[in-house]
């Protein structure tokens, strides 16, 4: 297992302050679904992807791989609730957990790879990334990669193993 450090959640917070931007639009989230959508081939299963506006509370972009349920979405939405809580990722959630050596994991609230906030120039959250279905962090992987491509640029990397 890696061990975590503070090093570590900097560099998640990094990946948020990365993606920062000025909107977002249906359109975005379409961009960013479609960018996922075409890294799955690359992966041993499909996932679970919704892409919330937080102004409405609106899933304006929805895609589930064959293999995947309705489950899917509901671990997505209790990582969902790791950025409502805490305002960082789920994947930030777990490292905290591991440099803290304290479970953070509620019946409601999932400290796992897989959701990710938007935010805007003024720090507001304006969107959800969220994904279920892979393992081993992977869920933070792929969208992390979805988000360079649809973006073209280049995001932190993390490294370690999430889960």
């Amino acid at each position: 297992m890696d061990h975590y450090n503070e090093a570590d959640l900097e560099l998640l917070i990094s990946q948020e302050e990365t993606a920062k931007r000025d909107g977002f639009t249906s359109q975005d989230a379409y961009k960013i679904g479609q960018a996922i959508i075409s890294l799955i081939p690359e992966y041993d299963r499909g996932i679970a992807l919704q892409i919330i506006r937080e102004k409405d509370g609106a899933v304006i972009f929805q895609y589930i791989s064959d293999d995947k349920a309705e489950r899917n979405l509901n671990f997505a939405h209790m990582k969902h609730e790791v950025i409502k809580v805490y305002g960082h990722s789920s994947a930030y959630l777990y490292v905290k957990e591991q440099i803290d050596h304290k479970t953070y994991t509620t019946d409601t609230l999932l400290a796992s790879a897989g959701s990710f906030p938007i935010y805007n120039s003024h720090n507001e959250w304006i969107a959800s990334i969220l994904i279920s279905g892979l393992h081993h962090g992977e869920d933070h992987e792929i969208l992390i990669r979805g988000l360079e491509k649809a973006d073209q640029k280049v995001y932190p990397q993390f490294t370690k193993a999430l889960n």
